[in-house]
């Protein structure tokens, strides 16, 4: 998000832009119960606990482990400053803008991210001025679960 920021506001401070595994306005179903001023511990359940919460959005099953660090990192975070962070991503609409970034760009979505999927991707494609798109066989992490596309693609874009 920052970096869509930066490419259509201060573009000279960039050479290429690659986004990743993001969108210009997010969907995050598990702030609703933020958002309407539910209890702050049902929140935390919806954040932090089930299949449903949003750190298990970003840790498919079969990078559990990944999962399980990230979650423990998590629960060590303060709640309220979490809180604000994901108020801030659910309330980013960039959308309007995508037209402004000049810069060349790569999107890369992972085919199976719940959490930015891979319409988020090709909107930001679509929309960003001659930009490139790749989709990769991951979730939300596609440079750790196709690690070896994605430093393909990566490097492709960069050295073109």
């Amino acid at each position: 998000m920052i970096g869509m920021w930066l490419g259509a506001n201060a573009p000279e401070r960039l050479h290429e832009l690659i986004l990743c595994n993001t969108g210009a306005r997010l969907e995050l179903r598990s702030l609703e119960c933020a958002h309407r001023g539910r209890s702050k511990k049902r929140h935390e359940i919806g954040l932090f606990g089930g299949r449903r919460s949003l750190v298990y959005a970003r840790f498919p099953p079969e990078v559990a482990g990944n999962h399980l660090k990230y979650s423990q990192n998590a629960r060590r975070d303060k709640p309220r400053g979490l809180r604000r962070l994901l108020h801030a991503v659910r309330d980013f609409d960039f959308r309007e803008q995508l037209g402004k970034i000049g810069k060349p760009t790569l999107v890369i979505a992972g085919a199976h991210d719940p959490a930015t999927p891979p319409a988020d991707g090709r909107f930001l494609a679509q929309h960003i001025p001659g930009a490139r798109y790749a989709e990769l066989n991951a979730a939300h992490l596609s440079n750790i679960e196709d690690q070896e596309r994605f430093n393909t693609e990566l490097a492709a874009f960069l050295n073109s």
